[in-house]
């Protein structure tokens, strides 16, 4: 391995995370497509990782926090697996707390605001249509349900 290639590979990632943060599997992932040798993309990641720079346990905290108000926990994992973190590593995240998520209030506060855009439907409907929105948004069908009780 030539120094200079680890130095250019750092160089990129170090660019990357400027603009957010990343876990390890996208960094790795962007490093292939730049054609990186896989033995200097695996080194300058361990470099990171014992730097601080790349922590996929912080970056499920953040990932969770910044979009818990706005997505259910299905997809909100969904989408931390496709990055390369686990359900073990998220679990071990401690976030978000069961006392402090109430996925019920979320789905409720979503739905009532989406519900403004279904006004003259026809209730059946409207209930369909709130539904398969908060299917996309990653609510389970038990909150769905729940949620659409209320409404």
């Amino acid at each position: 391995m030539d120094s200079t290639d680890f130095q250019k590979a750092k160089g990129y990632v170090l660019r990357l995370l400027k603009l957010r943060p990343r876990t390890r599997l996208e960094c790795l992932q962007k490093m292939a497509v730049r054609k990186i040798p896989p033995d200097v993309a695996l080194e300058v990641v361990g470099s990171l990782e014992s730097s601080g720079l790349v922590d996929d346990s912080a970056f499920s905290r953040l990932w969770l926090q910044s979009r818990l108000s706005r997505y259910g926990m299905r997809r909100l994992v969904r989408e931390l697996e496709q990055k390369g973190i686990s359900r073990e590593q998220i679990a071990l995240s401690g976030y978000p707390d069961q006392a402090d998520y109430d996925e019920i209030a979320v789905a409720r506060r979503i739905a009532q605001k989406r519900s403004g855009v279904y006004k003259g439907v026809d209730p059946l409907k409207q209930k369909k249509r709130l539904s398969d929105y908060l299917i996309r948004r990653g609510f389970s069908q038990q909150t769905i349900n729940q949620v659409l009780k209320d409404i």
